[in-house]
């Protein structure tokens, strides 16, 4: 007969082989399903990878399309405006030359419309803009400045008649004349 002791000492044996076992087999299902994961997720990379240089190729070829288009364009205002400065300069040459061509030159433009053209170009008011508000102009003195003058450049001429006859809005926009 058998010693209880080595009996149970064989039992403890096996069952600690069997739950190192299980403890390992756990492992390793484990480690298959997060390398199952990480591939999935190596997989979706792969592809959002491919279609970023797909897209980058294709805003490649766009840009280099832009720029030939750009430079296509560069070399045709380049001509224009060589035609330009040198026709300028014939006209020019010749006027200096011609007293009939000055004068034709002279008298093409009536005055008025030439000291339009030759006056120089105003530069226009920079935005004012409130302390409180950096992109607006509500709620400063000059919110009321700036309504006040665009009044003044876009009121109708229909006001400005009825203010020559003395007649002024009322308050429902009727016209009414102005007694005294």
């Amino acid at each position: 007969m058998l010693n209880p002791y080595v009996t149970g000492g064989v039992a403890l044996l096996i069952m600690a082989l069997v739950a190192g076992l299980l403890y390992e087999r756990g492992n390793a299902i484990e480690a298959i399903a997060a390398q199952t994961h990480l591939q999935g997720e190596l997989n979706t990379a792969l592809d959002v990878n491919r279609h970023n240089e797909e897209t980058i190729g294709r805003l490649r070829a766009t840009d280099a399309i832009a720029d030939k288009t750009t430079a296509e364009n560069s070399a045709a205002l380049a001509k224009i405006l060589q035609a330009v400065i040198d026709t300028n300069t014939d006209v020019s040459e010749l006027a200096a030359k011609n007293e009939d061509v000055r004068k034709y030159l002279d008298g093409l433009v009536p005055g008025g419309l030439l000291r339009v053209l030759n006056r120089p170009r105003r530069r226009r008011p920079a935005r004012v803009r409130s302390r409180n508000h950096p992109g607006s102009a509500a709620g400063s003195h000059s919110a009321g400045l700036q309504a006040r003058h665009h009044y003044r450049r876009h009121r109708r001429p229909a006001d400005g008649y009825a203010r020559l006859q003395g007649r002024v809005r009322g308050p429902a926009g009727r016209h009414s004349k102005v007694s005294g």
